[in-house]
């Protein structure tokens, strides 16, 4: 495959940053460290395919990067337990308790989808949000597209138990 030029590279960006921006934030649950994350992956592909190297599908290459430094910023940030939480008197909002104030279906699906794995989170984000299909996920995740297939169903049979859809 041909080295992608700093024109198509930048036609990339304005294609791709928004959606994996909104693919951060889901992951990130934290606007400010999806944003940083979606720079970080495209300089870090810029200096690597400047140094030679051949991207052979730029959006699933970037999805990836955008992954991989997430999962390694959460890897560095320790976190607390919700049992921590509430023994220092933090109560956290049952979402089923305010359904009839939540305005939209999607950001009742969005809280629901918070209380999946973040694997669940990512290949039901990425699948019906962005738009990839089973081969573009399997590599972005490392996984086989049969593997990704039923990850995903699996996924979507959790959201509708969270969302209590028959």
């Amino acid at each position: 495959m041909k080295a992608v030029s700093q024109k198509e590279f930048l036609a990339a960006y304005d294609a791709y940053a928004d959606a994996l921006y909104r693919f951060a934030v889901v992951q990130a649950l934290d606007t400010e460290h999806a944003r940083d994350a979606v720079q970080e992956a495209f300089v870090r592909t810029w200096k690597y395919m400047a140094a030679g190297n051949v991207v052979d599908s730029l959006r699933p290459f970037l999805y990836r990067t955008v992954r991989n430094i997430l999962i390694d910023e959460s890897r560095r940030t320790p976190t607390e337990s919700l049992e921590a939480l509430q023994e220092d008197g933090y109560d956290a909002p049952d979402p089923r308790a305010d359904v009839a104030a939540v305005r939209t279906e999607a950001t009742l699906t969005l809280s629901h989808m918070a209380r999946l794995e973040q694997n669940d989170r990512e290949l039901i984000l990425m699948r019906f949000i962005d738009d990839l299909g089973p081969s573009e996920i399997a590599q972005i995740t490392g996984m086989s597209e049969n593997v990704v297939s039923v990850h995903l169903h699996r996924a979507i049979r959790k959201l509708k138990i969270l969302m209590h859809i028959p």
